[in-house]
């Protein structure tokens, strides 16, 4: 017998509902942004600036789409950056990422203390699932405590 231990990631990256002490009923994969502009880490400078469009920032990650850091739009409007540098003279490496079975209303309680915008989605191997904004997190959660409050605060085991 094989005990497979990456199901419940799997089913969180599919967007699956987890129940219990893992998501409480919500995956933290609700309101996820999936479509988050990508670049490689040969990508030059010019590259970003098309593949940025009106985002904020752009992930750069490699060819499993394991995230090697971000590049943020203002860092585009520096005097003196070149259209053929490499993106990775911009790049921010090492991004926050949190995992999509964290635990949403604990998650969004520490980027509104940390006051982040965003923060990146990642599998265990660092690869990209999307990338989750502290407005959307706070939506989710409301919208749990209101469905919570409508149905007696029983959840369902």
């Amino acid at each position: 017998m094989y005990d497979y231990a990456g199901g419940l990631e799997d089913w969180a990256n599919a967007g699956e509902e987890l129940a219990g002490e893992h998501g409480g009923g919500r995956p933290l994969l609700t309101g996820l942004v999936r479509d988050v502009p990508t670049l490689s880490l040969d990508a030059t400078v010019a590259d970003a600036r098309s593949a940025m469009g009106d985002a904020a920032f752009l992930l750069v990650v490699d060819d499993d789409r394991v995230v090697l850091g971000k590049v943020l739009a203002r860092s585009l409007e520096q005097d003196g950056i070149e259209d053929d540098a490499g993106v990775g003279t911009l790049l921010i490496e090492g991004p926050t990422t949190v995992r999509p079975t964290e635990h949403l209303p604990g998650l969004l309680e520490r980027m509104q203390q940390a006051r982040t915008a965003s923060v990146v989605v990642t599998s265990n191997q660092g690869g990209l699932i999307g990338v989750l904004f502290t407005e959307d997190a706070a939506r989710a959660v409301a919208d749990t405590e209101h469905a919570s409050s409508h149905h007696g605060g029983h959840r369902r085991a």
